[in-house]
């Protein structure tokens, strides 16, 4: 039975790709119950017309009504990310650091998530190509060439990403990430069900993306993943 491999997984549709007039609008999409489900994953899709940064956060409740709502805080994101290969032997003496932006020579950027031999997994890519065996650079001048061919790979790969420090106040996590202002790019926060407010009765959840201009990204969603069901049931309760 799929049930035995999937444990009856719900998909929902909180935020579905939108038309220009509802942009000026925070997306507040339904409320999901997590009282059946042991977590759930809430992928935030930006569409193809991005210009302006978006805040992405969470918040519980007691029930689907959105009873007593709060922030639900988290500490970490999923972004989607690719792989740079480069050619080891034209590596100047100067390091890439994690979390700086590397630019190639015809102008693509992206950010440094990780560091290897011969490639760098990035992140932020903005959408420009790169070109096979041109220069990039770091911002602390670290360069090299990417290979002939090959060159970016993998742009299907996500990384987990420590929210940045200035979405926090005073040191403690807040419960919002604020995404670039980059098109058609995904992420994801997980949520451990044991992680809501249970002893008060929080069980349900809710996201968010704040509003914008008129133009922009019309086609971005919300998305929520149940999985991990406490019951037996085939199929289980809906969680709306």
């Amino acid at each position: 039975m799929i049930g035995e491999f999937m444990g009856y997984h719900h998909l929902v549709h909180s935020v579905r790709a939108g038309v220009a007039a509802t942009n000026a609008v925070v997306d507040a999409g339904v409320w999901v119950s997590l009282a059946n489900h042991k977590r759930a994953s809430v992928v935030f899709e930006i569409g193809d017309t991005s210009v302006t940064t978006r805040t992405l956060s969470l918040e519980e409740a007691t029930d689907t009504a959105g009873t007593g709502n709060q922030a639900l805080n988290f500490t970490h994101i999923w972004r989607c990310a690719s792989r740079l290969y480069f050619d080891p032997t034209t590596r100047n003496a100067i390091d890439y650091v994690v979390g700086e932006v590397v630019t190639g020579a015809g102008a693509a950027t992206s950010v440094i998530h990780s560091i290897h031999a011969d490639h760098l997994v990035v992140h932020t890519w903005d959408n420009v190509a790169y070109v096979a065996s041109e220069v990039i650079t770091g911002a602390a001048g670290a360069t090299a060439n990417l290979v002939a061919a090959n060159f970016h790979t993998d742009l299907d790969i996500f990384v987990r990403h420590a929210v940045a420090a200035g979405d926090r106040v005073g040191g403690v996590q807040l419960n919002t990430f604020i995404a670039p202002a980059v098109s058609n790019k995904t992420y994801i926060i997980e949520v451990d069900a044991s992680r809501l407010t249970v002893a008060d009765g929080y069980d349900c959840i809710n996201a968010y993306i704040s509003a914008v201009g008129a133009a922009d990204d019309t086609a971005r969603s919300i998305l929520y993943i149940l999985g991990g069901t406490r019951y037996a049931q085939d199929p289980t309760q809906s969680v709306l």
